[in-house]
Protein backbone atom coordinates (compact mmCIF):
# COMPACT_ATOMS: atom_id res chain seq x y z
CA UNK A 1 0.00 0.00 0.00
CA UNK A 2 1.43 3.18 -1.14
CA UNK A 3 -0.52 6.35 0.84
CA UNK A 4 -0.29 9.95 -0.80
CA UNK A 5 -1.73 13.14 -0.13
CA UNK A 6 -5.51 13.14 -1.67
CA UNK A 7 -7.91 16.31 -2.02
CA UNK A 8 -9.56 18.47 0.31
CA UNK A 9 -7.58 17.20 3.77
CA UNK A 10 -8.03 13.17 2.48
CA UNK A 11 -5.35 10.42 1.61
CA UNK A 12 -5.28 7.88 -1.28
CA UNK A 13 -4.34 4.62 -0.51
CA UNK A 14 -2.96 2.95 -3.79
CA UNK A 15 -2.42 -0.65 -3.60
CA UNK A 16 -0.09 -3.51 -5.45
CA UNK A 17 -3.44 -4.71 -6.98
CA UNK A 18 -4.51 -1.09 -8.89
CA UNK A 19 -6.86 0.05 -6.89
CA UNK A 20 -6.97 3.70 -5.02
CA UNK A 21 -9.33 3.69 -1.80
CA UNK A 22 -9.98 7.48 -0.31
CA UNK A 23 -9.49 7.94 3.46
CA UNK A 24 -10.58 10.99 5.45
CA UNK A 25 -7.93 11.96 8.60
CA UNK A 26 -9.44 11.07 12.13
CA UNK A 27 -7.87 12.09 15.49
CA UNK A 28 -6.46 8.31 15.37
CA UNK A 29 -5.28 7.65 12.18
CA UNK A 30 -7.62 6.68 9.05
CA UNK A 31 -10.81 5.75 8.22
CA UNK A 32 -12.58 5.34 4.63
CA UNK A 33 -14.47 8.58 3.59
CA UNK A 34 -17.40 7.00 2.19
CA UNK A 35 -18.82 2.65 2.38
CA UNK A 36 -19.71 2.91 -1.51
CA UNK A 37 -16.08 3.13 -2.94
CA UNK A 38 -15.36 -0.08 -5.59
CA UNK A 39 -12.42 -0.97 -7.71
CA UNK A 40 -12.27 -4.03 -10.50
CA UNK A 41 -9.45 -6.39 -8.99
CA UNK A 42 -7.84 -7.95 -11.85
CA UNK A 43 -5.81 -10.05 -8.93
CA UNK A 44 -9.28 -12.19 -8.42
CA UNK A 45 -10.77 -10.94 -11.13
CA UNK A 46 -14.06 -9.71 -9.17
CA UNK A 47 -14.96 -5.79 -8.64
CA UNK A 48 -14.73 -5.46 -4.31
CA UNK A 49 -16.26 -2.65 -2.36
CA UNK A 50 -14.69 -2.29 0.51
CA UNK A 51 -17.64 -0.87 3.61
CA UNK A 52 -14.66 -0.42 6.80
CA UNK A 53 -11.00 0.46 6.59
CA UNK A 54 -9.42 1.63 9.49
CA UNK A 55 -5.92 2.69 9.97
CA UNK A 56 -3.61 3.70 12.61
CA UNK A 57 0.31 4.23 12.70
CA UNK A 58 2.76 3.41 15.39
CA UNK A 59 6.12 4.42 14.54
CA UNK A 60 7.13 2.20 11.61
CA UNK A 61 3.93 0.00 12.25
CA UNK A 62 0.71 0.68 10.75
CA UNK A 63 -2.64 -1.36 11.84
CA UNK A 64 -5.40 -2.09 9.85
CA UNK A 65 -9.05 -3.31 10.52
CA UNK A 66 -10.87 -4.03 6.88
CA UNK A 67 -14.27 -5.20 5.96
CA UNK A 68 -14.31 -6.14 2.07
CA UNK A 69 -17.16 -7.49 -0.11
CA UNK A 70 -16.50 -8.99 -3.28
CA UNK A 71 -19.03 -9.45 -6.30
CA UNK A 72 -18.45 -12.35 -8.28
CA UNK A 73 -19.29 -13.42 -11.39
CA UNK A 74 -22.32 -15.78 -10.85
CA UNK A 75 -24.28 -13.25 -8.55
CA UNK A 76 -22.94 -14.30 -5.02
CA UNK A 77 -21.44 -11.84 -2.68
CA UNK A 78 -18.40 -12.96 -0.35
CA UNK A 79 -17.94 -10.81 2.72
CA UNK A 80 -14.35 -11.21 4.17
CA UNK A 81 -13.79 -9.47 7.53
CA UNK A 82 -9.88 -8.85 8.89
CA UNK A 83 -10.26 -7.83 12.29
CA UNK A 84 -6.19 -7.33 12.96
CA UNK A 85 -3.47 -6.63 10.39
CA UNK A 86 -0.32 -4.82 10.23
CA UNK A 87 2.14 -3.59 7.47
CA UNK A 88 5.85 -1.92 8.24
CA UNK A 89 7.46 0.93 6.72
CA UNK A 90 9.51 0.31 4.24
CA UNK A 91 11.92 3.25 1.85
CA UNK A 92 12.16 1.33 -1.64
CA UNK A 93 13.55 -1.73 -2.87
CA UNK A 94 16.71 -3.49 -1.12
CA UNK A 95 17.22 -4.33 2.70
CA UNK A 96 20.13 -7.22 3.30
CA UNK A 97 18.60 -8.68 5.55
CA UNK A 98 14.67 -9.28 4.26
CA UNK A 99 16.06 -9.63 0.65
CA UNK A 100 18.38 -12.86 1.86
CA UNK A 101 15.05 -14.44 2.89
CA UNK A 102 13.94 -15.56 -0.31
CA UNK A 103 17.29 -16.74 -1.97
CA UNK A 104 17.39 -20.61 -2.13
CA UNK A 105 14.68 -22.75 -3.12
CA UNK A 106 10.98 -23.75 -1.83
CA UNK A 107 8.74 -26.30 -2.26
CA UNK A 108 5.04 -25.72 -2.05
CA UNK A 109 3.18 -27.87 0.35
CA UNK A 110 0.97 -30.55 0.15
CA UNK A 111 -1.98 -28.87 -1.78
CA UNK A 112 -5.34 -29.46 0.91
CA UNK A 113 -8.86 -28.92 -1.15
CA UNK A 114 -10.22 -27.94 2.54
CA UNK A 115 -8.05 -24.98 2.33
CA UNK A 116 -8.01 -24.34 -0.82
CA UNK A 117 -4.06 -23.99 0.38
CA UNK A 118 -2.12 -24.37 -3.41
CA UNK A 119 -5.26 -25.16 -5.39
CA UNK A 120 -4.93 -23.19 -8.64
CA UNK A 121 -8.80 -22.39 -9.63
CA UNK A 122 -9.81 -21.11 -13.17
CA UNK A 123 -12.33 -19.25 -14.58
CA UNK A 124 -13.53 -22.78 -16.24
CA UNK A 125 -14.81 -23.74 -13.17
CA UNK A 126 -11.58 -26.66 -13.24
CA UNK A 127 -8.84 -26.39 -10.89
CA UNK A 128 -5.44 -28.11 -10.39
CA UNK A 129 -2.82 -28.59 -7.90
CA UNK A 130 0.24 -26.41 -7.83
CA UNK A 131 3.36 -28.59 -6.55
CA UNK A 132 6.88 -28.67 -7.26
CA UNK A 133 9.97 -26.14 -6.27
CA UNK A 134 10.79 -22.68 -6.97
CA UNK A 135 14.57 -21.64 -6.70
CA UNK A 136 15.26 -17.94 -6.17
CA UNK A 137 18.22 -16.29 -7.18
CA UNK A 138 20.01 -13.14 -7.02
CA UNK A 139 19.50 -10.44 -9.93
CA UNK A 140 20.70 -7.17 -8.38
CA UNK A 141 20.00 -5.30 -5.42
CA UNK A 142 16.68 -6.22 -4.30
CA UNK A 143 15.48 -8.19 -7.76
CA UNK A 144 15.19 -11.69 -7.24
CA UNK A 145 14.17 -14.14 -10.24
CA UNK A 146 12.22 -17.34 -9.48
CA UNK A 147 12.26 -20.18 -11.40
CA UNK A 148 9.47 -21.97 -12.02
CA UNK A 149 9.46 -25.88 -12.47
CA UNK A 150 7.79 -25.08 -16.05
CA UNK A 151 10.87 -23.70 -16.92
CA UNK A 152 9.78 -20.21 -16.87
CA UNK A 153 12.15 -17.14 -14.81
CA UNK A 154 10.18 -14.80 -13.11
CA UNK A 155 11.69 -11.44 -11.96
CA UNK A 156 10.17 -9.70 -8.61
CA UNK A 157 11.40 -6.68 -6.62
CA UNK A 158 11.94 -7.07 -2.61
CA UNK A 159 10.18 -4.48 -0.08
CA UNK A 160 10.46 -5.60 3.30
CA UNK A 161 9.06 -9.15 3.80
CA UNK A 162 7.20 -9.19 0.54
CA UNK A 163 7.94 -9.71 -3.23
CA UNK A 164 6.29 -8.38 -6.26
CA UNK A 165 6.54 -9.12 -9.76
CA UNK A 166 8.60 -6.53 -11.45
CA UNK A 167 7.38 -5.53 -13.93
CA UNK A 168 3.75 -5.74 -13.32
CA UNK A 169 2.78 -8.35 -16.27
CA UNK A 170 5.41 -10.78 -17.60
CA UNK A 171 5.15 -13.48 -19.94
CA UNK A 172 6.74 -16.81 -20.59
CA UNK A 173 6.81 -18.65 -24.00
CA UNK A 174 6.83 -22.43 -23.85
CA UNK A 175 6.65 -25.09 -26.94
CA UNK A 176 3.16 -25.51 -25.70
CA UNK A 177 1.80 -21.80 -25.30
CA UNK A 178 2.48 -18.72 -23.26
CA UNK A 179 2.28 -18.30 -19.68
CA UNK A 180 1.35 -14.63 -18.55
CA UNK A 181 1.49 -13.12 -15.02
CA UNK A 182 -0.04 -10.05 -14.06
CA UNK A 183 0.02 -10.26 -10.15
CA UNK A 184 2.15 -12.25 -7.94
CA UNK A 185 2.91 -11.54 -4.31
CA UNK A 186 5.13 -13.74 -2.09
CA UNK A 187 5.67 -12.46 1.43
CA UNK A 188 8.01 -14.52 4.05
CA UNK A 189 8.81 -13.66 7.15
CA UNK A 190 11.14 -16.14 8.55
CA UNK A 191 12.87 -17.20 6.00
CA UNK A 192 11.53 -20.91 6.24
CA UNK A 193 7.81 -20.41 4.71
CA UNK A 194 6.32 -18.61 2.09
CA UNK A 195 2.57 -17.45 1.21
CA UNK A 196 1.58 -16.78 -2.12
CA UNK A 197 -1.01 -15.39 -4.32
CA UNK A 198 -0.76 -15.22 -8.08
CA UNK A 199 -3.15 -14.40 -10.86
CA UNK A 200 -2.03 -14.94 -14.88
CA UNK A 201 -3.45 -16.74 -18.02
CA UNK A 202 -2.54 -19.65 -19.69
CA UNK A 203 -2.95 -19.83 -23.38
CA UNK A 204 -2.23 -23.47 -24.82
CA UNK A 205 -1.60 -23.36 -28.84
CA UNK A 206 -4.97 -23.71 -30.31
CA UNK A 207 -6.40 -23.26 -27.34
CA UNK A 208 -8.78 -19.88 -25.79
CA UNK A 209 -6.67 -18.22 -22.96
CA UNK A 210 -7.28 -19.80 -19.62
CA UNK A 211 -7.47 -17.26 -16.51
CA UNK A 212 -5.97 -19.09 -13.37
CA UNK A 213 -5.88 -18.02 -9.89
CA UNK A 214 -3.41 -18.89 -7.07
CA UNK A 215 -5.45 -17.59 -3.85
CA UNK A 216 -3.47 -19.42 -0.99
CA UNK A 217 -0.18 -20.44 -1.63
CA UNK A 218 2.26 -21.69 0.48
CA UNK A 219 6.07 -23.16 0.64
CA UNK A 220 8.76 -24.06 2.72
CA UNK A 221 12.35 -23.99 2.47
CA UNK A 222 13.72 -26.95 0.77
CA UNK A 223 16.02 -28.95 2.57
CA UNK A 224 20.07 -28.64 2.17
CA UNK A 225 20.14 -31.84 0.12
CA UNK A 226 17.15 -31.44 -1.88
CA UNK A 227 18.52 -28.17 -2.93
CA UNK A 228 21.72 -29.71 -3.68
Amino acid sequence: MLFSEGSNGTVNGHTDQGCTWNFRVTATGLELSSTTQECFNPAVGSVGNIIKWSVTVDGNKEHEEIVAISHQPNGIDLIAPMKSGSRTRVNGVGGTESFSRFLGGYSYDPADFHTLTNVVATDHGTVFLEQGSIQFTKKDLGTILAHTPDGCNWTLAVRGDTAELDPATQTCHLASGDISFHYWAIVTDDGEHMNAFRAGTTTLTGQQPTNTYLYIGALTRSSQAEEE
